[in-house]
């Protein structure tokens, strides 16, 4: 081989093998866009945790109170199954709401 050939063969060596360095790089199952995307992963997850570990504090406070609790059970069973105490009366509207509904909302506000 004649040096010009050997360079040619070299070069093309040095390509393929830089080629080959920078797809795994990229692509692999440990490769930068791979890391990447869990980083990603993982701050929606650590975000997703911190929701319910708030929402899991709401709940241990509730359940430490014997009022709220009878409240949070009250509020429950009249919104997931529109259940009702002796004696009260729902009244419909047009919007659909019920009269404990804006009761509710009239109280946030």
């Amino acid at each position: 081989m004649n040096t010009r050939t050997r360079r040619i063969v070299l070069i093309t060596l040095i390509l393929c093998i830089l080629g080959l360095f920078t797809y795994i790089y990229l692509f692999s199952d440990v490769g930068y866009l791979k890391i990447i995307k869990l980083e990603n992963k993982k701050k929606d997850l650590e975000t997703r945790l911190k929701e319910l570990k708030r929402e899991n504090e709401e709940l241990n406070s509730i359940l430490n109170d014997e009022k709220k609790l009878n409240e949070y059970i009250d509020m429950k069973l009249r919104e997931d199954y529109g259940m009702i105490k002796d004696g009260e009366t729902i009244i419909m509207f047009d919007d659909g709401k019920t009269n404990a509904e804006l009761d509710n909302s009239k109280d946030n506000n």
